[in-house]
């Protein structure tokens, strides 16, 4: 039928040559997302053999956090912390820069950063802050949690706090809300306070 279409067409003296210019595009066009496939199973069938990501791996991809549920040969699919799973074509897990938070060594850094006045003792509030973080079940005991005076700042001293997990597939929003709450409260129980902006409000008369 094909054939005989274009006989037809161009016994009527129509030109067909802009045929040849679709037909070069379509092949184009068809070639590149034959590569694309090619490529996402060959890097999943080398995923799948020097095991550089396995199922139950939490990885973070850019502003994605999750745990891999699946190894297809086209994808990999990852389940985000709030149940969203997405599916990541396999080439890009093998171009672009993947953190592994449970390739070798599950322990993993939480880090948490607050500041305190300048009128605050800086020895009591570190002291407080370690006590809170050793009440923690999930806080392991070593490495052991730290607390360090990171800068001097315009409105108060910035502290930085380093505690670890050796289980990051639960999370860390909730653990770190636990700990800050805590800070908090002894904070106020032992008059350390935690600066706030202050602003003049002066009104034309």
């Amino acid at each position: 039928y094909l054939t005989a279409i274009i006989l037809v067409l161009t016994g009527l003296g129509i030109d067909l040559s802009f045929l040849t210019v679709f037909g070069g595009a379509f092949g184009l066009g068809l070639a590149f997302g034959f590569q694309k496939i090619a490529s996402n199973y060959v890097s999943g069938f080398l995923l799948l053999s020097d095991e550089s990501i396995r199922v139950g791996d939490m990885l973070q991809i850019g502003s994605d956090h999750g745990i891999v549920v699946a190894i297809k040969s086209r994808y990999t699919a990852l389940r985000r912390l709030d149940g969203v799973e997405i599916l990541i074509p396999n080439e890009k897990l093998l171009t672009d820069e993947i953190t592994n938070l449970t390739f070798s060594n599950t322990t993993v850094k939480l880090p948490l950063d607050l500041q305190i006045s300048y009128e605050s003792s800086i020895d009591k509030a570190m002291e407080i802050i370690l006590i809170v973080c050793a009440k923690e079940s999930r806080v392991i005991e070593e490495p052991k949690p730290n607390v360090y005076v990171k800068e001097f700042a315009d409105s108060g001293i910035n502290l930085h706090v380093s505690c670890y997990v050796t289980d990051p597939d639960k999370g860390f929003m909730g653990l770190k809300s636990d700990i800050y709450r805590a800070i908090f409260k002894d904070f106020q129980n032992n008059d350390i306070e935690i600066p706030y902006p202050h602003r003049t409000v002066i009104t034309p008369k």
